[in-house]
């Protein structure tokens, strides 16, 4: 997964979030964008920090293990495999 500039039309709406934390104080949040194929990282305000491009399907089959009975997610990953 690599920072890169893909154009891409639409509007970052995420559709899964994780929040990776450290301590109370030190933590941040990454959202998944499965549509755009991007996924970010936050500081605790909501404020972005980098934006990405999704690479491969390691972020997804990730989604796909963390939630394994999610028909969305399931969905997508099945559906780009088979491509």
């Amino acid at each position: 997964m690599t920072q890169q500039d893909k154009i891409v039309y639409g509007h970052f709406t995420p559709c899964i979030g994780f929040e990776l934390k450290k301590s109370n104080k030190e933590k941040v949040y990454v959202y998944v964008d499965l549509g755009l194929g991007k996924w970010s990282i936050n500081d605790t305000e909501s404020k972005q920090i980098k934006r990405f491009d999704i690479e491969g399907y390691e972020l997804l089959r990730f989604c796909a293990i963390l939630y394994p009975t999610d028909k969305f997610i399931t969905g997508v990953y099945n559906n780009r495999l088979n491509k």
